[in-house]
């Protein structure tokens, strides 16, 4: 229980709750965020650059003003400064996204062009992207990409790497500069405006908003009401119906993580209720929803990613 509670105020220091104009202001960027969204998907997507640029953008504002950079017991200094530190990450996003949507053509026109600005910019936008990361999926995901960066921009001075029976060779490259890093990183769709980036921009996104939009009218509750109606009756139908409880919610949100903080909620304390432990209850839950993510029609980010790889229509991944 202890444990239990130290979590919870954990996590909710790690996440601020705005209040006043604040909130109305978050309010309104989120509806935008969604509307934007809801008009491409009808009219059609933007140029590459920009609808990614406005996807990340939205994002990376919700991000910083959500999340704060380190976990606080207790309002403090710290926590002012976040706030301060936080509310310039926010103004750097729309100066770098911005960028990119007001000057598309001049990118386009110029390929292999840049200034010193938009290099700046560059720079400014893949720490933005890493910090944003880093609050949301952790350290390790910054950690790689910085790793791969650095590869790119030392590469050449790298040695053959001696192994059993001759040498791993192809080790190093050729060599890239800084210039030409953060030229494909910012002013091409190879980098933060990557095909993943469209991915998201576009299928994920329009879809992530439909299961919202069906939970918030209350058809997860009818689905978690439907398992507990074909499942709670039979031996073992706690387990049950967090099983068909994931799969239903898996066909809106195509989300593990959005699985188990939506329906974990009600079956995690059903099965500790039954005497499931509280271990296994949380790895029924937990397992239930990473299926619940490749339950059609609406699967996780990786089935649009397939979909892209192997130039496949998405209804054949899906099926």
């Amino acid at each position: 229980m202890a444990s239990e509670e130290a979590e919870s105020i954990d996590k909710a220091s790690q996440d601020r709750q705005p209040a006043g104009v604040i909130k109305t202001l978050l309010a309104v960027v989120s509806v935008a965020f969604v509307l934007f969204h809801i008009y491409t998907s009808y009219a059609g997507p933007l140029p590459n650059l920009q609808q990614r640029a406005v996807h990340v953008g939205f994002a990376l504002i919700l991000i910083f003003s959500f999340l704060k950079p380190v976990a606080m017991q207790r309002k403090s200094n710290a926590d002012r400064i976040s706030v301060v530190t936080d509310t310039a990450l926010v103004l750097l996003t729309i100066v770098v996204c911005g960028f990119v949507l007001v000057k598309y053509h001049w990118i386009m026109e110029h390929p292999a062009e840049s200034t010193p600005l938009s290099l700046f910019l560059g720079g400014i936008g893949v720490i933005l992207a890493l910090e944003a990361g880093r609050r949301t999926v952790g350290i390790l995901f910054p950690a790689v990409t910085s790793i791969f960066i650095l590869y790119a921009l030392i590469g050449q001075y790298l040695p053959d790497i001696p192994i059993v029976g001759g040498y791993l060779e192809y080790w190093g490259h050729r060599g890239f500069s800084l210039r030409h890093v953060l030229q494909v990183m910012y002013l091409s769709d190879q980098g933060l405006w990557g095909f993943v980036t469209g991915i998201s921009s576009t299928l994920v996104a329009i879809f992530i908003i439909f299961g919202g939009f069906l939970v918030a009218t209350g058809v997860g509750e009818h689905f978690i009401d439907t398992a507990v109606w074909t499942t709670g009756r039979f031996y073992g139908g706690g387990a049950k119906v967090a099983i068909m409880a994931s799969g239903f919610f898996g066909m809106m949100s195509g989300s593990a993580v959005a699985n188990v903080a939506t329906t974990g909620n009600f079956t995690i304390p059903l099965m500790k209720r039954l005497d499931y432990g509280a271990e296994f209850a949380g790895g029924v839950e937990a397992t239930a929803s990473a299926g619940g993510q490749i339950t059609p029609p609406i699967m996780g980010a990786g089935a649009f990613l397939m979909a892209e790889l192997l130039e496949l229509p998405y209804i054949k991944v899906a099926t």
